[in-house]
């Protein structure tokens, strides 16, 4: 069973930690591809999370 606080290897640890430490995140805002790909993993990661089967009911 997953622990529910994010880890150090959550998606969003990682979009945090990217964009705290990208050049181009903090200049530019939504410029980064990198940081568009971790947005969306961790936005898939988090509805995943949500909708565990064994949570509802």
């Amino acid at each position: 069973m997953p622990n529910p606080e994010p880890g150090r290897d959550a998606p969003e640890t990682a979009y945090i930690s990217h964009v705290g430490n990208c050049r181009t995140c903090r200049r530019e805002s939504g410029r980064c591809p990198q940081a568009a790909r971790l947005w969306r993993f961790y936005q898939e990661w988090r509805d995943g999370y949500r909708a565990r089967p064994e949570d509802t009911g």
